[in-house]
């Protein structure tokens, strides 16, 4: 009987039993929500414009260009202006966010609403809902007034703007996909019709973000409904992982080669000393090889076996790292880079503490330590079409071609 009952069990895979754990009042994720033929910003041409980021402008300056780009039609009563913008406050110890949405018409303030998420939520789940809510009060008001011809959103959160008119699996994608069913919608109602979505600097005297700032603010305060949401999961988990991992690293002894460079708490996002040499390749992994160990450093062909010279060049009968730092008289003219980090050459700050790793990777590009020739790099020139070299034609080819 028992053998029966299991045959009759329903079998369910790893991914099925692992579900079973999920929240069953979190963000549902649709993977079939929107089909593949689904209008994209680019199908209606000039009629919309996005633009997602500041496009490398600053934000003086851009809020320069902001104000002037809408003082030509913001007293036209054929626009709408929308602002929104989520907040993210703690109240009594505990956290909330909320959204804020203000709509003008030929310089005036015509709709206002702030609306409460709740604590589990993010500011990007307040700058999606804002942007969704003022999708529907806009198009609305376009039905019903039919002299409105051109909508325009504005809000200072790039990533909402990146995904609100792309209501693909994602976080927010139910606001995503009201978002674009309004804003198609309205675009196909009338060819005359445009609609813009553009990023405006928070915080740089514009009135509508300033506007829609208070009314996020105002926001946090209200009743919210109790769904947990994508971003707020995500974030719980990033947090738990980094705080699993951290406390791993913080008990276990720091032992090896590796021991001394091993000095900055593990981080899910990249080190600082990453982002700074993320342009420059072969220095970021200089570095590296200098704090690691491994690299071409004759202590290291020793170690390895490997058949290259193990002395230094200065006469040093094993050239190590130690060596190279502190003493070698071929880096005596940079060495006091790395003195106004360490006066005493403590391995501890120059190979494992930010400081020192900053002032490190100043003193191989300016010395060339660490590299085969022991000269400082020379980036090569990327091949263009001007320089590159015609190919040459081989017997067989101009056989074929004869």
């Amino acid at each position: 009987m028992l053998l029966r009952c299991k045959k009759d069990q329903k079998k369910t895979t790893q991914l099925e039993r692992l579900a079973h754990h999920t929240n069953p009042h979190g963000e549902p994720i649709l993977p079939f929500l929107n089909p593949p033929w689904g209008q994209t910003a680019s199908k209606f041409g000039d009629r919309m414009r996005l633009e997602k980021s500041s496009n490398g402008v600053e934000k003086e300056e851009a809020a320069e260009r902001h104000k002037e780009r809408i003082s030509a039609f913001a007293d036209n009563p054929e626009h709408l202006l929308a602002y929104s913008d989520g907040s993210l406050r703690k109240l009594h110890g505990m956290r909330r966010v909320g959204t804020g949405v203000v709509v003008y018409q030929e310089n005036t303030e015509i709709f206002a609403e702030s609306q409460g998420l709740g604590g589990r939520a993010e500011v990007y789940d307040g700058e999606m809902a804002g942007l969704w809510l003022a999708a529907g009060i806009t198009t609305a008001m376009a039905t019903t007034h039919t002299n409105i011809k051109h909508l325009h959103f504005y809000a200072n959160n790039t990533s909402a703007l990146a995904t609100i008119f792309d209501p693909k699996p994602q976080a927010r994608q139910l606001y995503a996909h009201q978002f674009h069913k309004a804003i198609c919608g309205f675009l196909k109602g009338d060819p005359q019709r445009t609609v813009e979505i553009a990023w405006s600097p928070g915080h740089c005297n514009i009135e509508g973000n300033e506007r829609a700032d208070k009314l996020a603010k105002s926001g946090t305060k209200l009743a919210a409904p109790t769904l947990t949401t994508r971003a707020f999961t995500l974030r719980q988990s990033k947090e738990r992982i980094q705080h699993a991992w951290r406390w791993e690293w913080k008990r276990k002894l720091k032992s090896g080669h590796y021991a001394k460079a091993n000095r900055i708490p593990p981080s899910l996002k990249p080190t600082q000393h990453f982002t700074e040499l993320s342009r420059q390749w072969e220095l970021f992994g200089r570095v590296i090889q200098c704090r690691t160990g491994h690299g071409y450093l004759g202590k290291f062909y020793q170690r390895f076996n490997i058949p290259e010279d193990v002395d230094c060049p200065c006469g040093e009968p094993i050239q190590t790292q130690d060596h190279v730092l502190r003493w070698c008289p071929l880096y005596n003219k940079h060495r006091p880079i790395i003195r106004a980090t360490s006066a005493n050459f403590y391995e501890e700050i120059i190979l494992g503490m930010k400081e020192g790793i900053v002032a490190l990777a100043q003193f191989l590009k300016d010395s060339g330590a660490f590299t085969r020739s022991g000269h400082p790099w020379k980036d090569c020139d990327l091949p263009t079409l001007i320089n590159e070299p015609d190919p040459e034609i081989s017997e067989d080819e101009e056989d074929e071609n004869g």
